[in-house]
């Protein structure tokens, strides 16, 4: 097969974000969480709330990466126009409007909390509309695959 690399190379950036991600969850953030409850009592309130939506988002992020791995050994065995297909594209959908979702309540969270610098909220408005515009992208795609797929369908009857 000649996308050997790329697939390869692909699928070590997967991997290694998957990793991050595990990493975040389980040390990074209830770490971070903790310190910032301790060094500024003011806020610690928010630290369950936020960590919760946090430890959420990645989960998100974490079944986008599996299905995007799953997609691309599709790819790999070269059964891209398998109907079964849509169900990986489907999580990924679902996945991206419940980040959106996410990313929505942390933003009316952090609004009606009114503490800390405004660019926390602004980072949730940008991940909410980024979410909302992959959701859009791959509803898209989905229905470029069901195109796709039906064409070669016919075109296998066809032959």
């Amino acid at each position: 097969m000649t996308n050997r690399l790329p697939i390869l190379t692909l699928r070590a950036v997967l991997g290694i974000a998957l990793a991050c991600c595990l990493a975040l969850q389980v040390v990074v953030l209830p770490w971070m969480s903790g310190w910032v409850a301790h060094e500024n009592p003011e806020v610690a309130y928010m630290r369950w709330p936020i960590l919760t939506l946090s430890i959420l988002g990645l989960v998100c992020v974490e079944v986008v990466l599996v299905c995007i791995w799953c997609l691309l050994n599709a790819v790999q065995t070269s059964r891209i126009f398998d109907p079964q297909l849509f169900g990986w594209v489907d999580w990924i959908v679902w996945a991206l409007a419940a980040a959106a979702g996410i990313s929505f309540v942390t933003l009316v969270y952090l609004l009606a909390a009114a503490v800390g610098p405004i660019t926390v909220p602004a980072f949730a408005l940008f991940a909410t509309i980024v979410a909302l515009g992959m959701m859009s992208l791959m509803v898209v795609m989905r229905s470029l695959l069901h195109q796709a797929t039906a064409l070669r369908t016919e075109m296998d009857a066809v032959i």
